[in-house]
């Protein structure tokens, strides 16, 4: 699957991009001009902790967690969504739990990332206690050795992602639960100049059309994604016909209403930190439009 060729406008230097290691984000592990990519196992928790410090310029992460962020005074804004398609995440257990188990103790990869807020964010939607119990892991692999040793009872992660550890036998997928938008957003740093801003919008247009080509060849792009991830082609093939890539500067008012609603009504957010539109997205340049 070849990359769409860009011509980017000039950079005073090259804008700092992380994301997750997952095949959302192939196209950035391929070389594009006046980037520096670099991924965190971490999640959204771990990026906004990197934008926060200045090491990043720019994040793709997880829609809530940019929300909660933001509203909770972190200095960043959400540029647009990076895909316009929600995430259905995996709710895992150990196959080798005991029979009285029951989800407890939630693994985290770190307090405030997706799989903390979707704990709670998923509890609340149902009407369920929220859970109070988490267990910091750092990362997929932390989660692993949680799980095993007993330590957690129950992590939330991107169902694609962890489907070898099902097929595998190590865990069970033991519900389902998919975001009620949006799953990832563009967040970028309010530091970030007005030309740094201007030149990374058109490497999103590039990835943009890097994703065209991946969905227009599913077949060889699943074959490709599969090496790279070790996730099974048939699931892979599966998941391209479920994900869309937006990746421009846009994003509909109501989804982020809907996320902060959710944040407040999960006690995430208090009602002093929920914020309006324009308050969460780059100024005089994001645009409140339908995601396509």
């Amino acid at each position: 699957v070849e990359s769409a060729k860009f011509e980017l406008g000039p950079m005073a230097r090259a804008i700092r991009v992380g994301g997750v290691p997952e095949h959302f984000n192939y196209f950035w592990r391929r070389s594009r001009t006046g980037v520096e990519w670099t991924e965190y196992p971490g999640g959204s928790g771990a990026m906004a902790s990197a934008l926060k410090a200045g090491e990043l310029d720019a994040a793709l992460m997880l829609t809530e967690a940019a929300v909660a962020e933001i509203s909770k005074g972190a200095g960043m804004r959400i540029l647009g969504a990076y895909t316009s398609s929600p995430l259905t995440w995996g709710v895992h257990a150990s196959a080798g739990r005991s029979k009285d188990w029951q989800p407890k103790r939630f693994a985290v990869s770190r307090l405030g990332s997706g799989s903390h807020l979707m704990a709670l964010v998923a509890a609340n939607s149902r009407g369920e206690a929220l859970p109070d119990e988490f267990v910091v892991v750092g990362s997929l692999d932390g989660a692993r050795e949680a799980l095993a040793a007993g330590t957690a009872d129950v992590f939330m992660w991107e169902k694609y992602t962890t489907k070898p550890l099902v097929d595998s036998g190590e865990w069970d997928r033991v519900d389902e639960v998919p975001t009620p938008w949006p799953c990832f957003a563009v967040a970028v740093s309010d530091a970030l100049d007005d030309a740094t801003l201007a030149a990374f919008v058109e490497v999103l247009a590039s990835v943009r059309a890097d994703a065209d080509i991946l969905k227009a060849s599913p077949t060889a792009a699943a074959a490709q994604l599969s090496k790279e991830y070790g996730i099974r082609q048939d699931d892979l093939v599966d998941w391209l016909q479920t994900v869309t890539w937006c990746a421009r500067p846009e994003m509909p008012s109501a989804t982020l209403d809907l996320v902060s609603k959710s944040l407040l009504d999960a006690d995430i957010l208090r009602p002093d930190q929920v914020r309006p539109f324009q308050s969460l997205v780059v100024p005089g340049v994001t645009r409140d439009a339908p995601l396509t």
